[in-house]
């Protein structure tokens, strides 16, 4: 089962494990290589022309150093920010539309005793009621066997019964459905939400800014409402959070012939619930094509200022402000360390266009 925490969503889960791992593994081989191929060639060759530029004068060297410092310290500035905003970041919230498969809970309170369940029935749709079996049986999904749960205290004070989401579980494939509760006629309060860890000395329950919870007082005989679902997944530890908004229909004539000694509460779901979905500021993924386009751009800027190796040894500091001196330290030193042939091909390379003196075939 996958993790729900957020930094295993920010590192793309299994998936993004997997990578760091054979990129750690790739990246500890080519750096192996490369220090046992430069340990080598230092005592072949001496330093390697860009740690020493030796093309350059002390100035564009100097120069290059306070670049490469100041690349070198905006990489970690923003490699922290990143990383900071991965983990610690404002989740970005996406939204859609599901189907309601889930029941809610609902608490139906009274001012004296508890109320009595006389019936209470799942039908497929509101139209069923009168002229269809209903589809599941509800009495024995109320919690704790049907005991009184207190809210409030003093005299407001009231005394209920749970109807609870998690022991009643819907026909597969329904969707929405219709909740039918024949209960005492002392009932005068309902309730629908999310009522784990909220406070019961409360005799009006409310929740919070994820799990409100709906209210409705019962006038009449037979109440019939239906009520709205946003539900909100957090990003870290993956709990949904319900919040309920109801709808009051109104009192509508007797139901099944029903008297007035018995509550006819009936509630009809949504078909369609709103999903919040609270996902990771920036996931594994974003943050290295965000560390690639840094170090994309520095490298350009680099050898725009400092040319980029052999092929191009003169940027834009050497040809425009330190030309003279950088071509002549290039030009002895690579006289200075060839034999005869080489020597010739310094000289073709720096002083004679060979385009030029090429003979026609």
């Amino acid at each position: 089962m996958e993790s729900e925490s957020r930094l295993y969503k920010a590192l793309n889960g299994n998936v993004g494990l997997l990578a760091i791992f054979f990129g750690l593994i790739s990246f500890i081989v080519i750096l192996t290589i490369y220090v046992i191929r430069t340990y080598q060639a230092y005592y072949r060759n001496g330093p390697p022309s860009y740690v020493t530029g030796y093309t350059q004068n002390f100035s564009t060297k100097f120069l290059r150093l306070i670049v490469g410092f100041l690349f070198s310290a905006g990489f970690v500035v923003f490699g922290y920010y990143d990383i900071n905003k991965m983990l610690t970041g404002d989740p970005l919230v996406s939204m859609k539309v599901e189907n309601n498969t889930y029941s809610p809970s609902i608490l139906f309170c009274s001012d004296d005793i508890k109320p009595n369940i006389l019936g209470a029935y799942f039908y497929d749709s509101f139209y069923d009621m009168d002229n269809a079996q209903p589809s599941a049986n509800l009495s024995n999904s109320f919690s704790n066997n049907n005991d009184n749960i207190t809210v409030g205290k003093g005299s407001i004070k009231k005394n209920c019964i749970l109807f609870n989401d998690t022991l009643f579980t819907k026909p597969k494939g329904k969707i929405g459905g219709t909740y039918n509760f024949a209960l005492s006629n002392n009932t005068n309060l309902v309730f629908i939400g999310d009522f784990n860890d909220i406070d019961i000395f409360h005799s009006f329950l409310q929740g919070n800014a994820y799990s409100d919870i709906g209210m409705l007082s019962i006038t009449s005989p037979n109440t019939l409402f239906t009520y709205e679902e946003t539900r909100n997944k957090e990003l870290d530890g993956g709990r949904t959070h319900r919040c309920y908004r109801i709808n009051d229909i109104g009192g509508l004539p007797k139901v099944n012939s029903t008297t007035y000694n018995t509550y006819n509460i009936t509630v009809i779901a949504p078909f369609g619930v709103l999903s919040a979905i609270e996902e990771p500021p920036l996931d594994l993924n974003r943050c290295f094509g965000n560390i690639g386009g840094y170090l994309t751009i520095c490298c350009g800027i680099y050898r725009f200022l400092f040319g980029s190796g052999k092929m191009n040894p003169f940027g834009f500091v050497t040809k425009y402000y330190f030309q003279y001196t950088d071509l002549v330290i290039r030009v002895n030193n690579d006289l200075e360390k060839g034999n005869v042939e080489q020597k010739i091909k310094v000289y073709e390379t720096y002083f004679l266009d060979m385009e030029g003196l090429a003979v026609p075939g």
